[in-house]
C-alpha cells in the first residue's frame, strides 16, 4: 500500500466546496442589499421586503457559520484527524511487514479463535501418509482426552508424536507460573495408556505414533503439521489455566519464526527426549508406558 500524502483530500475537499459556499453568501448579501430597494408602489411591498431580508440572513449567517466551521475548525480537527490516521496506517504497515519477515500467517486473542478457524480435527483431516504431526508441551491431557480427534491422524497413514513431560518430575515451577499440575500429566498417561494403546492394537491403523517424556518445564506449547506441500506451526503461549488467557501465532514452519521454535527449540526438546512408545507398521514396538502404568497402579 502506498504511503498517503501528507495533505491527503484535504486541498481537493476544501476547493470543492468553497465556490458554492462563497456563491452562496454572494446570494444572501444581494438579497439583503435588494430588500431596501423595493419601490413602495409594489403591492404588499413590506411583507415582500421583510421576506427578501430575511431569506438574505438565513443564506449570510447559514453559509457564513458553515464557511467559519470549514475553515478555521473543521480544517484544524482534520489535519489532526488525519495525522492520528496516517500514523495508524503507518504502524499497521510496519507490524504486517514485520510478521509477513518472520512468517507470521495469524495472531489469535485465545485458544478458542485459533480452534473456530484451525482445529485440530480439520488438521487431521488433511494429513496422510509422509504427513507428521508433533505436539510438544506439558501434559497434553486435552489433547489426548480428543483422542477421536487425533486417532484421524493415524487413520489416515500420516505419523503422531506426542511429547509431554516425564511424570517423574512432580516439583516444578509450573505450578504457579501456568497452573499446572502433574496430575494433568498422569490423567494424560492413563488415557493413553487405557484407550489409545487398546486401539492400536485392535485396529492396526496404517499410520505411526510415538510418546516421548521431556523434562523442560515449558511454559508454552507447539503443533507442528509437516505436510509434502507446506509446514504449519501453532505457538500456543499459555499465562493461565482454561482457553482465554492462551494466544496463539500462527506461522509458517519455514519462516524465520518458525524455522528458530522448530529447530532450535522444540527439535532439540523432541531429540533428548526418552522415547516411551512407539508403534508403526500395524504392531507395538516400545511400549514403557503401559508398563509404569501397571507398575504405578
Amino acid at each position: 500500500m502506498p504511503p498517503l500524502p501528507e495533505h491527503w483530500g484535504e486541498e481537493s475537499e476544501r476547493e470543492s466546496t468553497r465556490p458554492y459556499v462563497l456563491l452562496a453568501l454572494a446570494v444572501g448579501v444581494l438579497l439583503l442589499v435588494c430588500s431596501h430597494f423595493i419601490p413602495e408602489t409594489w403591492p404588499f411591498h413590506h411583507t415582500a421586503s421583510e421576506l427578501i431580508k430575511e431569506f438574505g440572513i438565513v443564506l449570510v449567517s447559514v453559509w457564513g457559520v458553515s464557511l467559519f466551521y470549514e475553515h478555521f475548525l473543521a480544517e484544524r480537527h482534520f489535519k489532526k484527524f488525519h495525522s492520528n490516521l496516517r500514523d495508524l496506517i503507518r504502524r499497521g504497515e510496519m507490524n504486517a511487514a514485520v510478521c509477513e519477515g518472520l512468517g507470521v500467517l495469524e495472531i489469535f486473542r485465545n485458544r478458542r479463535a485459533f480452534e473456530d478457524k484451525h482445529s485440530l480435527a480439520n488438521e487431521a483431516k488433511t494429513v496422510g501418509p509422509g504427513d507428521v504431526v508433533r505436539l510438544t508441551g506439558r501434559s497434553l491431557v486435552f489433547s489426548l482426552f480428543a483422542w477421536r480427534q487425533l486417532k484421524v491422524i493415524v487413520e489416515n497413514g500420516a505419523t503422531l508424536q506426542l511429547c509431554l513431560l516425564d511424570p517423574v518430575i512432580r516439583d516444578t515451577p509450573l505450578a504457579y507460573l501456568a497452573g499446572y499440575s502433574p496430575e494433568e500429566t498422569d490423567l494424560a498417561i492413563h488415557r493413553f495408556a487405557t484407550a489409545v494403546v487398546p486401539w492400536l492394537e485392535d485396529s492396526k491403523p496404517k499410520g505411526a505414533v510415538e510418546v516421548r517424556y521431556h523434562s523442560v518445564h515449558l511454559l508454552d506449547s507447539l503443533l507442528e503439521v509437516k505436510r509434502q506441500a507446506e509446514y504449519r506451526v501453532a505457538w500456543d503461549l499459555n499465562f493461565a489455566e482454561g482457553t482465554e488467557e492462551r494466544q496463539i501465532f500462527y506461522l509458517d514452519g519455514n519462516g524465520p519464526l518458525g524455522r528458530n521454535l522448530t529447530a532450535r527449540r522444540y527439535g532439540l526438546i523432541w531429540d533428548k527426549s526418552e522415547p516411551v512408545f512407539v508403534y508403526s507398521n500395524g504392531e507395538v514396538k516400545v511400549n514403557l508406558i503401559s508398563a509404569r502404568e501397571g507398575s504405578s497402579s
